[in-house]
């Protein structure tokens, strides 16, 4: 069964049952999918031979909002991935390993140039070094653009979050302590 003919069955029922049989791949997909359609899950069960899953139409103003957007924003699990990415990157600075590759650049050159007496040798090694050099200079824009992916996914996320829910009303005002009425 497709991921679309699932997805299909979200259209606004209270519930929805989906059976995964043998179809465990399409498992987080069809929870994105039914979340940004709305929907949360109410029961979940994973065996060796499929999934059953049973989601529920979710009447929170923030799920009412989602299943008023159009379906294909940052999933969940889209932006988990790219926040952990972005946690676990110390930043996105490609010093480190631009040392790494300096240090086998110059291994490669120096061995090179040792061996310059043999000609396929030294070609093959300057070779390297090329490459290895080629690879460190461009390493610091492609760690740049990584983090401005991750950082739109996790800001698409945030914005889509936070529709246009209204507060809820504030609490009616403290009037203190009522004395007791006369005994």
């Amino acid at each position: 069964m497709t991921l679309n003919r699932i997805l299909a069955d979200f259209d606004g029922r209270p519930t929805v049952d989906v059976w995964l049989a043998g179809d465990i791949h399409l498992l987080d997909d069809v929870i994105d999918g039914a979340y940004a359609r709305g929907y949360h899950v109410l029961h979940r069960e994973v065996g060796s031979r499929g999934a059953i899953l049973k989601f529920a139409l979710d009447t929170t103003p923030l799920g009412q909002a989602r299943a008023m957007r159009a379906p294909g924003g940052t999933s969940p699990a889209a932006m988990s991935a790219a926040k952990d990415a972005w946690d676990h990157a110390e930043g996105y600075n490609p010093a480190p390993a631009r040392f790494v590759i300096g240090f086998f650049f110059l291994t490669a050159a120096s061995v090179a140039w040792n061996v310059r007496d043999n000609t396929a040798l030294s070609v093959t090694l300057w070779c390297v070094a090329a490459l290895l050099l080629a690879f460190g200079i461009a390493i610091g824009p492609m760690t740049r653009r990584t983090a401005r992916v991750n950082r739109e996914i996790v800001e698409n996320f945030h914005q889509q979050s936070a529709l246009d829910v209204p507060p809820p009303p504030p609490p009616p005002p403290y009037r203190g302590p009522t004395p007791p009425e006369g005994n």
